[in-house]
């Protein structure tokens, strides 16, 4: 079940990850198939939108935009006239796996030049940092995936809200088609709305989704009847019907 995605997100108020030709250099530095495959133990797939294949908002065009391209990403900090960059990387104290995340991340932004200053911190200094855009780099934690609406994970993700992400990211023509989507009764009017809103996520780079990250349990094969999450609105398994083999 998913109702989240491992995403990472760029300051957007301050440089160099204000300019967006730097963001989408580090967007293709990011080594997603290699994180699903090894830190994930392939148990998901890698993308550049966080949406499924049932999702009104998927685009199997789209869905995996962000190859892994260092040479792309190098040619693009040498348009955005960028050389030398340090940027910080906060990982979220909630996602562990971001720790490893950030290590290969790092690696990999070196032989470009670039240098990425892992920061752990505690929860609270975390919140604070990201939720009041204090990082100059990166965050890196979940993002909101609902099992409706996509608009009701745009408008109400930290990461990706048109009025208030932890980006510090405003475009006008994000938020009405937020709005839009959501009042939409045309089906292929709203699949027009996400197609566009897919292309500015994409461009503009803001948020970095990398894969999927389920709910899961680990039982043995004694443990039966677990009932799994069916609503965006649950976020753990309920065992009222379980039992256990002998």
């Amino acid at each position: 079940v998913q109702t989240s995605a491992l995403a990472m997100g760029p300051n957007t108020l301050f440089p160099p990850t204000d300019n967006k030709l730097v963001r989408q250099a580090l967007n293709y530095a990011i080594d997603r198939k290699r994180i699903a495959d090894t830190l994930m133990k392939g148990v998901v797939g890698s993308f550049s939108l966080p949406w499924d294949s049932g999702s009104e908002a998927y685009e199997a065009s789209k869905a995996n935009f962000y190859s892994f391209d260092l040479d792309k990403a190098k040619s693009l900090l040498s348009q955005a006239g960028v050389s030398n960059m340090q940027l910080d990387f906060l990982p979220s104290p909630s996602q562990p796996v971001f720790n490893l995340i950030a290590q290969l991340y790092q690696g990999d932004l070196a032989k470009i030049g670039v240098t990425l200053n892992i920061k752990n911190m505690d929860l609270a200094a975390w919140l604070d940092q990201a939720n009041n855009r204090k990082y100059h780099g990166f965050w890196g934690s979940t993002m909101l995936v609902l099992l409706g609406a996509p608009s009701s994970a745009f408008a109400n993700g930290r990461g990706t809200d048109p009025n208030s992400n932890n980006e510090g990211f405003k475009n006008d023509r994000y938020a009405e088609l937020i709005n839009l989507a959501t009042s939409e009764p045309d089906a292929a009017k709203r699949k027009a709305y996400y197609s566009e809103l897919n292309d500015i996520v994409l461009d503009q780079s803001f948020i970095m989704p990398i894969c999927s990250s389920p709910i899961t349990l680990v039982t043995t094969s004694k443990v039966h009847d677990v009932n799994i999450p069916t609503s965006d609105r649950v976020d753990d398994f309920a065992f009222t019907d379980a039992w256990m083999e002998s």
